[in-house]
């Protein structure tokens, strides 16, 4: 069964929010530069391949300034290079 548009909830401030807004923005933010991981590094980082202080945290942070290519972000990360 298909919902049509006009059934849709659509307002702002309906429910209680469970998270403050900008703390879901900042999370979604994260999560978006992490989107942009080579996907050697993310297979590397699920199977326990990360360099030694290489915390969420941390890679969080270091997210932002990451370049694009796989080889130069496996060097901002401190991993094994291929």
């Amino acid at each position: 069964m298909r919902n049509s548009p006009d059934t849709w909830l659509r307002a702002n401030r309906v429910f209680d929010p469970i998270v403050e807004q900008a703390d879901f923005e900042a999370a979604q933010t994260a999560h978006m530069r992490l989107m942009y991981l080579a996907p050697g590094i993310v297979r590397d980082l699920v199977e326990g391949r990360q360099s030694e202080g290489l915390t969420p945290g941390r890679l969080l942070s270091l997210a932002k300034d990451l370049p694009h290519d796989g080889q130069l972000q496996r060097a901002a990360l401190g991993l094994e290079t291929r």
